[in-house]
């Protein structure tokens, strides 16, 4: 092997990974029961690509329009979709489990309104950091 001497014991390569049985799912375990101080699951977010909301949108029909304002001056869009309990984020087209985080509001809201024409459209800025 290059870079070894003839000298030196050769030790194996350690495997990084952890030794730990892959659960199926969302990574729940399982119970026999819930008792009183078991809490529930956070709420889910779901996230969709362009394509996806829009479709849903036309078909369904778009009750809100949130944008939500995050710390460093990030912004993601979020739609309330008719008949439907959850709110819908706006992926990125990289990884579709995570919502876009947009840079300036202007363009947050311009590609928002595009994708749905919403009677309402609310800025949340509860989440920014106060100066």
């Amino acid at each position: 092997m290059p870079g070894l001497s003839r000298h030196q014991p050769v030790e194996p390569r350690r495997n990084t990974r952890s030794h730990a049985p892959r659960r199926s799912g969302r990574g729940v375990t399982e119970t026999a029961g819930r008792d009183s101080t078991t809490h529930d699951d956070p709420p889910m977010i779901v996230c969709a690509r362009y394509d996806v909301l829009r479709a849903l949108a036309d078909a369904s029909g778009v009750e809100q329009i949130t944008l939500w304002a995050l710390p460093h001056k990030k912004y993601q869009v979020s739609f309330r979709i008719k008949n439907q309990p959850q709110e819908w984020y706006l992926a990125t087209l990289r990884n579709n489990a995570t919502p876009r985080a947009f840079v300036n509001l202007g363009a947050a809201a311009h590609i928002a309104y595009g994708l749905a024409h919403a009677p309402i459209m609310i800025v949340n800025m509860s989440k920014v950091r106060p100066k």
